[in-house]
């Protein structure tokens, strides 16, 4: 099938139908993850998904509809969480999804000459942020080495500073900052 799969990789009973994967060296996939109608699967080095997520990919064909899920080095990924990678999401290295039921979109809705059309769109997060349990994630970009809150809903981007942020609520906000040096248990 040309996918491009690293030593020591273990996969449990999962369901893939997807164009191209790459899986880096001592990836553990555990069971009952689907993944459907997906151009590209690239999961990093030493990362680990835990059972029954579902990632779903676009039907549509054509210009910005990639439908890509790229999955950093060293994160975790609990149980029962849902990808839409109808456009493109990109984790980056050390993420964390905690706890359940986290949703990230990649498609929203927008008006074009009167009518609404589906749009793909684009999630990046970046290296070792930490996503808590049944948040909402929609087209948007998430710094390097925040926090989102348990049950928030994110739909607009959070820019990379020189503190880490907590980020939490529905629509989320910044809710607290923190040098990125130190554990939050020690502000």
């Amino acid at each position: 099938m040309g996918w491009k799969i690293g030593s020591g990789v273990r996969i449990g009973l999962s369901y893939f139908d997807c164009k191209d994967v790459i899986l880096g060296d001592n990836v553990r996939i555990g069971h009952f993850n689907v993944a459907r109608t997906v151009s590209r699967l690239s999961i990093g080095e030493g990362t680990w998904i835990s059972n029954l997520n579902y990632i779903t990919g676009s039907l549509y064909v054509g210009s910005g509809w990639g439908s890509s899920l790229s999955v950093g080095q060293r994160c975790n990924i609990m149980s029962r969480h849902f990808f839409d990678v109808s456009g493109s999401i990109s984790l980056g290295d050390g993420v964390t999804l905690a706890g359940r039921e986290t949703q990230i979109w990649s498609h929203t809705m927008r008006m074009q000459d009167g009518h609404q059309v589906l749009v793909p769109g684009a999630v990046y997060v970046g290296n070792l942020a930490y996503i808590g349990a049944r948040a909402t994630i929609l087209c948007c970009d998430l710094p390097a080495g925040c926090l989102v809150g348990t049950g928030s809903v994110v739909v607009k981007s959070f820019p990379e500073n020189e503190y880490a942020q907590i980020i939490a609520g529905n629509p989320a906000m910044v809710k607290k900052t923190y040098p990125k040096n130190k554990p939050i248990n020690e502000q």
